[in-house]
């Protein structure tokens, strides 16, 4: 009697996603919902916790009247929720660890302390780091705002400054601030800072005239190459008291001072505090793992968010280069894309396992809103630049729109208004 054929999805899979960011996360909870529970899907983090990247300025300026444990604590949870509790009641198996080495061609991962782990389909969603771009110095005096750990840092860093001034009793010194970068994590933080500058400065009975905070962006514009955005981020940025200087590169950095190049000369700017929002690059193991990477380290995936090479390995999010084939153009590393980008990678898993036919990627631009100091903002939809504190509240929306995406209605609204109570305090 002849024997019957399986089909695919009657055998079982490995589907392992690394990080547990946007993209990541929305993969494993659509595969859990599209798949039979004879598969197996693994998410693989070196952090517990996912992190709300875009709140992170506000953990960096936000205002407290002492430093402490309890604090840093309250001022985590409103940018960290355990992982466990997103992929809780679903079909998700979480390690934590750290992975050391990807080899595509046998399928498999090394994880630490972890050993050895096999997959069937591979999800690279690992994040970004920041890029220092070997500016001599850049590293070694600056503070960078990238993880959660970077934003506590300058919120404690901020603090222990001014209170050695305090206990020096160097009232009358000047403090200079220098934040290298104007994309959207510059200005945001940038745009934010007087506020906590100006309740620091309070505390330790300091005259706030006394410091200056100056933003430097290599680029034409702030925020890409929209003119009449950038004259706008400009305009508040000037309301905040903030010391622009676009098309304006820096070269070196010292304990005391920042080299910085405009219009062929340099010129040295005092600097007491360094932050560095100016760049970020894919995850170094992607490049050491792939041979499919651009010039940056990100992975060429086609329009399915697959490698040609080894089609059953997916990336999104900040370690892919993803081609808008509308516009021939790169698509932007945004979070909202990335969070459409790990549905789509989980729809394609999903029918790649049924050998059905995959689906293009097309992104789907619905602009951006980006925060600018107090209850201001400024949204920017495909046609139109809108501004005002009715913005700052949309942001904010949004903000709440992701959290009941991913966490159960009224803890998601608790944690929202918890989380707004907070980032207000310098308003």
């Amino acid at each position: 009697m002849p024997q019957k054929k399986k089909k695919a999805n009657d055998t079982k899979k490995s589907i392992v996603v690394l990080g547990a960011g946007f993209a990541g996360l929305q993969v494993v909870r659509e595969l859990s919902d599209r798949l039979k529970k004879t598969h197996d899907i693994i998410l693989i983090d070196e952090n517990d916790v996912h992190i709300y990247t875009p709140d992170l300025y506000e953990i960096a300026t936000a205002y407290n009247e002492k430093i402490n444990p309890v604090c840093l604590t309250k001022l985590k949870d409103t940018v960290a929720t355990p992982i466990a509790s997103l992929i809780n009641k679903r079909r998700v198996t979480f390690i934590k660890a750290r992975v050391s080495k990807i080899d595509p061609h046998k399928k498999q991962l090394t994880l630490s302390h972890h050993g050895e782990i096999e997959y069937d389909y591979l999800v690279v969603a690992l994040g970004s780091v920041t890029n220092y771009y070997n500016i001599p110095g850049l590293e070694e005096h600056s503070l960078p705002l990238k993880t959660m750990a970077d934003s506590l840092a300058i919120n404690c860093h901020l603090d222990y400054h001014f209170h050695k001034l305090w206990e020096e009793k160097k009232k009358r010194t000047s403090v200079d601030i220098i934040i290298g970068g104007g994309g959207f994590t510059g200005v945001e933080f940038a745009s934010e800072l007087p506020g906590c500058i100006k309740k620091i400065c309070k505390k330790f009975n300091y005259p706030r005239s006394a410091v200056h905070i100056t933003i430097i962006e290599g680029g034409e514009y702030f925020l890409g190459d929209d003119k009449k955005l950038s004259k706008l981020v400009s305009r508040r940025l000037y309301e905040c008291g903030i010391i622009v200087r676009l098309q304006s590169y820096i070269t070196k950095v010292t304990d005391e001072y920042v080299y910085v190049k405009h219009g062929g000369k340099e010129q040295l700017l005092p600097a007491d505090m360094v932050f560095w929002t100016g760049g970020v690059k894919p995850n170094p193991l992607v490049a050491q793992s792939f041979e499919e990477v651009n010039k940056r380290g990100a992975l060429q995936v086609n329009e399915f968010l697959q490698l040609s090479r080894h089609p059953e390995v997916f990336a999104g999010g900040d370690n892919a280069e993803i081609i808008d084939y509308a516009t021939g153009k790169p698509v932007p590393m945004l979070a909202q894309l990335a969070f459409e980008q790990g549905k789509l990678i989980a729809r394609n898993i999903a029918t790649a396992i049924e050998n059905e036919n995959l689906k293009r990627y097309r992104p789907k631009y619905r602009g951006f809103i980006v925060p600018l100091g107090g209850k201001y903002a400024i949204w920017k939809t495909n046609s139109h630049i809108f501004k005002g504190r009715w913005c700052w509240y949309l942001r904010r929306l949004v903000d709440l729109k992701y959290a009941l995406s991913i966490l159960p209605f009224w803890y998601a609204l608790k944690k929202w208004l918890h989380d707004t109570n907070v980032f207000v305090g310098n308003d």
